[in-house]
């Protein structure tokens, strides 16, 4: 029995270890198995993710290209507006200004003419005063001396019968006093033509100085009016400018536009052929040259442009701009013997291959007027220089 027990237990132990193993086995499978269904549900939910961010993506491309093309129109449209409202504001402010200069006027001859009116009356009214209350003064003098002549012939015929002393005296005394009375007369009408005369200048020195003021003020306020005005109409014109080139399209600016030189380009067999449209003007400024299997056409234009606006106002503006265009070559050419020539407007460029020979071109020029720079075209609230106007000159802006 000793012997049995030990060997039982050492038979027993590897089918646990087998047991256990299986279990770990069939846990891992299952843990595997598990691990790669959520794999497969992650990649689905990935997929779908994609999916849906893709839609959305192209959904908001969708929304973007909606807003871009509304906002475009939206903008074209505000830029039409605003040039329309520009030019309305001008001409209404031009309208404003010369009915509020026309008002000026016609309020200040009005003012002048009361005034003159007023200091004429004046004037007329002092010199009536002053005759009347002259008259009224020799009236009252006369019936003064009447009356002393009178009280002085009853006191004489008194003294006459009384005395021919005393009618001596009283004649010596009442002469006398007639003197002292006519003189004090004399001087008194004097006195009184004096004054009269006085104001009169003095009435006709006022209504001068008067006048001068007035006169002087409504060339001030004229002055100030067309200072005024001419500093308000170049602010809107300086706005309206800026506005302009702010806002306007990129489509109807010939600057963003891709220039079409009417390039043409051929084989001849023996030699390409290329030919393109060239201004005389700016033919200088054109060249050809071969970069790598491309033979290459460019050049470049430049325009400068200066405005005087007056009173030390000056404004100008420069522009510039580089074409190109390249046509591929099909076989090895002579670079050597590449020729330029031109034709009025036309230019021709022989490019021959090698081994052969270059036709001989020798165009006739044909009788055309010569080409002529076209001046940019410039807004109507503004007067670009002519040469036809003769030497250039400050003048204000109106």
């Amino acid at each position: 029995m000793s012997t049995i027990t030990p060997i039982t237990q050492v038979t027993a132990q590897p089918k646990t270890v087998s047991r256990a193993k299986s279990a770990s086995e069939a846990a891992a499978a299952e843990a595997e198995k598990e691990a790669r269904t959520r794999v497969v549900q992650a990649q689905q939910t990935t997929a779908v993710a994609e999916k849906e961010m893709a839609d959305r993506i192209e959904h908001l491309r969708d929304e973007f290209e909606k807003q871009y093309t509304f906002e475009s129109t939206r903008l074209e449209n505000s830029l039409e507006s605003q040039k329309q409202k520009g030019y309305e504001n001008l001409r209404e402010l031009r309208r404003s200004m010369q009915t509020e200069i026309e008002r000026v006027r016609r309020e200040g001859e009005r003012q002048l003419q009361d005034m003159n009116d007023y200091y004429a009356t004046t004037i007329y009214r002092t010199e009536k005063d002053g005759n009347s209350h002259l008259r009224n003064t020799l009236e009252k003098q006369a019936i003064q001396m009447n009356f002393e002549e009178n009280q002085a012939q009853a006191n004489l015929d008194e003294v006459r019968l009384n005395s021919s002393d005393r009618i001596t005296n009283f004649v010596e005394q009442s002469n006398a006093k007639f003197a002292e009375v006519s003189e004090s007369n004399r001087k008194e009408f004097d006195r009184m033509r004096m004054n009269a005369s006085d104001a009169g200048s003095e009435s006709s020195k006022r209504l001068q100085e008067k006048y001068a003021n007035t006169e002087r003020q409504h060339d001030e306020t004229i002055q100030k009016l067309n200072t005024r005005a001419n500093n308000h109409i170049k602010q809107i014109r300086q706005e309206t400018s800026h506005k302009l080139s702010a806002y306007s399209s990129r489509q109807k600016d010939p600057f963003y536009k891709l220039l079409d030189i009417n390039a043409r380009f051929k084989d001849s067999g023996d030699y390409y052929e290329l030919t393109a449209t060239i201004p005389e003007h700016e033919q200088q400024s054109v060249s050809v040259s071969v970069k790598g299997d491309n033979i290459v056409l460019a050049g470049y234009r430049r325009n400068e442009e200066k405005l005087d606006l007056g009173e030390g106002h000056k404004k100008s503006s420069a522009s510039f701009q580089a074409f190109n265009e390249s046509f591929p070559l099909a076989s090895s050419i002579d670079k050597a013997r590449i020729s330029k020539q031109f034709d009025g407007d036309k230019m021709t460029v022989i490019v021959p291959k090698k081994n052969t020979v270059p036709p001989v071109n020798t165009p006739k020029r044909a009788s055309e007027p010569p080409a002529r720079v076209e001046r940019p075209k410039f807004p109507e609230n503004l007067n670009p220089y002519k040469p036809e106007d003769g030497p250039r000159t400050s003048k204000p802006l109106t």
